[in-house]
């Protein structure tokens, strides 16, 4: 069976950031419910970037300090609804025939080297 890795893009205005919180939390009263999730392996997610442990912001928290200090007014729908994109969430996995043939240490580097690639690739995206 051959490999492949997988990268998705989604953008979320503000008020839509919130799903990604959910997904990040693997909170099921968020709105994640994906039947896939092993909530026993929880502790073996890794974030790259945002990290509340690390610096005591919530993920709610960088995206309103970014739309502050950004003075991000945005555009609004005919509705009224806010419709500037503030977030932009990237997900990056392999095939499990690839990843399962890693050791954790080159997993970790895989996903780093996603990163760092991303980065280039869109750098005018707030990281």
């Amino acid at each position: 069976m051959s490999s492949y890795l997988i990268c998705r893009l989604e953008n979320y205005t503000t008020k839509s950031a919130g799903a990604v919180l959910g997904e990040l939390e693997h909170s099921k009263d968020k709105g994640y419910n994906n039947p896939d999730w092993k909530p026993e392996k929880t502790e073996e997610n890794v974030t790259l970037f945002h990290d509340a442990n690390r610096d005591g912001k919530t993920f709610e928290q960088y995206i309103n300090d970014y739309v502050k200090e950004n003075d991000v007014q945005g555009r609004i729908t005919k509705s009224g609804e806010k419709a500037t994109k503030t977030l932009t969430e990237f997900v990056v996995t392999a095939s499990p025939e690839y990843l399962n043939g890693l050791s954790r240490h080159e997993q970790d580097r895989f996903f780093n080297d996603s990163f760092k690639s991303l980065k280039k690739q869109f750098p005018t995206y707030h990281w």
